[in-house]
């Protein structure tokens, strides 16, 4: 992704405390670059919030996929996304996907309770919530990652290539 404000990662270090009131070994990771300031207030909200060795801002990597073969799921806090390729990148990788349900996006590639969790927009404690719910339910988190990575085939270019010649022929 990218620090930018519109993806609200104070609202995920929220997040992040809450859940680690349940699960003091949990780890959350922000990937990207961006706005120098933003990354500054948010370093300075991490060491606020005593979660230093909770959470993580590690930067541009060209590896996404080798990094997300490590977590558990994925989150996003956006206040709105267009398309969402990172959820899908996500998906593909076998992560069930935690968003809010921003405008744009998250509800056009999340199968709620299916493959991921659309939670009302800026609902901080819900989303916590969900997070510890899958951490104690380890068979349902593996559920949704392979139903996650099943349903992002959907966006495999074959299966978009199909509808686009479809639509056109019509």
């Amino acid at each position: 992704g990218r620090l930018n404000r519109v993806k609200r990662f104070e609202l995920f270090i929220e997040v992040a405390r809450q859940v680690v009131q349940v699960y003091p070994d949990a780890v959350f990771e922000i990937w990207g670059e961006g706005d120098s300031v933003y990354r500054c207030e948010l370093e300075s909200l991490i060491e606020k919030e005593n979660l230093g060795n909770h959470v993580f801002l590690r930067g541009a990597t060209s590896q996404v996929d080798k990094e997300l073969s490590k977590a558990s799921m994925y989150v996003c806090t956006s206040s709105t996304e267009s398309f969402g390729m990172t959820l899908i990148e996500a998906m593909e990788s076998g992560l069930p996907v935690v968003s809010f349900d921003c405008p744009h996006g998250p509800r056009n590639i999340i199968h709620d309770n299916e493959d991921g969790f659309l939670i009302p927009n800026d609902s901080v404690d819900k989303m916590a919530q969900v997070i510890v719910d899958l951490l104690r339910n380890r068979k349902k988190l593996s559920e949704m990652g392979q139903k996650a990575r099943e349903n992002a085939t959907a966006f495999h270019i074959d299966n978009v290539m199909k509808k686009w010649l479809n639509l056109f022929s019509k």
